[in-house]
């Protein structure tokens, strides 16, 4: 008995593609199956990762989407947080972005961080 369907079961058509996704369909065949096994792998598995509409994003546009997010989060944070920072201290912006720089080049110690934030506390 054969492992294929029977021939009712599918429908023969003409294909025009470009030379270079050819090439690229009979590379990845010649590593595992037919020519045909590969083209119906291949179109299964792009239907069976559509999850929702037509439309629905990709993954890549989602994780590019959601760490878009994330940095005008991030910015935010950094910003308010300069905001309360030139309130308590009286600095320009310019300065503590200066100093920011400075700190990422040589980050302080423990002993430092502890020693500015009960200063801020006290102030």
């Amino acid at each position: 008995m054969s492992d294929m369907a029977p021939e009712d079961d599918f429908v023969r058509i003409t294909l025009r593609i470009p030379a270079r996704l050819h090439q690229q369909l009979t590379d990845a065949a010649a590593k595992k199956r037919s020519m045909n096994a590969e083209i119906i792998s291949r179109l299964e598995g792009s239907f069976e990762q559509a999850s929702g509409p037509d439309d629905a994003k990709s993954f890549q546009e989602v994780a590019t989407d959601a760490a878009h997010k994330a940095a005008e989060a991030a910015v935010v944070t950094v910003l308010t947080l300069f905001g309360e920072m030139k309130a308590l201290t009286g600095s320009s912006y310019e300065d503590m972005a200066r100093s920011y720089i400075n700190m990422s080049k040589n980050p302080p110690s423990e002993e430092d961080i502890k020693r500015i934030a009960e200063r801020v506390r006290n102030k």
